[in-house]
């Protein structure tokens, strides 16, 4: 699912892969709303924020590696279900190649989860 084409109106957007541009984005995101790219290089962070204008205090980049005590912060809010992961497809394992091949094209909105 690509949720860029949702009808849905987000009050918040975490982009953990930074890979959409805010062009995509100002149309999902609602009036009030913020988007956060994350991403582990500034180069990727700017990409993301190419095309289009945004509202003060609109978009707030984040720019970080991961780190055990971010992942288990983040856990929290996903059990709690305050945060929801976008899957984009679960493949079984042995079309593991399939999914390798998905992201190397980006065409995963999303996560792709391998099933064993």
């Amino acid at each position: 699912e690509d949720y860029t084409k949702s009808k849905v109106k987000y009050d918040a957007i975490i982009d953990m892969a930074a890979k959409v541009s805010w062009k995509q984005i100002k149309n999902i995101l609602a009036p009030s709303g913020v988007y956060v790219p994350v991403a582990v290089s500034l180069s990727a962070t700017f990409a993301s924020l190419l095309g289009g204008s945004a509202k003060r205090n609109q978009i707030r980049p984040l720019l970080s590696g991961p780190s055990a005590a971010d992942l288990y912060e983040i856990s929290k809010y996903v059990e709690s279900l305050q945060l929801r992961p976008v899957i984009h497809q679960t493949y079984p394992l042995e079309r593991v190649n399939e999914a390798i091949c998905a992201l190397q094209k980006g065409e995963a909105f999303g996560k792709i989860v391998i099933a064993m």
